[in-house]
């Protein structure tokens, strides 16, 4: 079963390191392994910064970015709603996409922007089993998640919140 548009949200019990109290969107699931980003921890790097070091001006400055995950931390990645498309847009079909391209930054730099996004630094990846492993394990809840918890919250909050859905989710499939 493919975990392509789900959320992983890191249980409470366990100490994940970088994972820890996290939230992670997989974004892409195949025989070389799983990939997403993680949305949960705010950066100090701001967007006027990677607009600036790409060679082009920010009308827009004020867009928060995420440590995406520990690998390829310089690749710069947006979760974002499906109306939303780039030259380098990962289609999911599940209403989230992913982009990672030029264009993307320069259209959110003229204030182009989705609906709902969160624009992140590096990536989350496991090799083919290491996921399956950590939630057989009990490091990992999946589910789906409410855009406004993904995209209006960050941090423990959003944690929180992600936990909470799916203890109301679980409660729903019973009664």
């Amino acid at each position: 079963m493919s975990r392509v548009g789900k959320f992983l949200i890191a249980r409470p019990t366990v100490n994940l390191g970088f994972f820890s109290k996290s939230t992670v969107f997989i974004y892409e699931e195949n025989s070389k392994g799983t990939a997403g980003v993680a949305l949960t921890r705010p950066t100090e790097i701001t967007f006027a910064h990677l607009a600036q070091e790409r060679g082009f001006g920010a009308s827009v400055t004020a867009h928060a970015i995420y440590a995406g995950g520990p690998v390829n931390t310089s690749a710069v990645m947006m979760l974002h709603s499906e109306e939303f498309a780039s030259s380098n847009t990962l289609h999911t079909g599940t209403g989230l996409n992913v982009s990672s391209d030029e264009i993307m930054l320069e259209k959110l730099a003229g204030g182009v922007d989705p609906v709902y996004f969160r624009l992140t630094v590096g990536a989350s990846v496991w090799a083919p089993g290491q996921l399956d492993m950590e939630i057989a394990r009990g490091a990992w809840l999946v589910a789906n998640l409410d855009p406004d918890i993904v995209f209006s919250l960050s941090g423990e909050p959003q944690w929180t919140a992600a936990i909470e859905s799916v203890a109301s989710q679980t409660i729903a499939r019973y009664f």
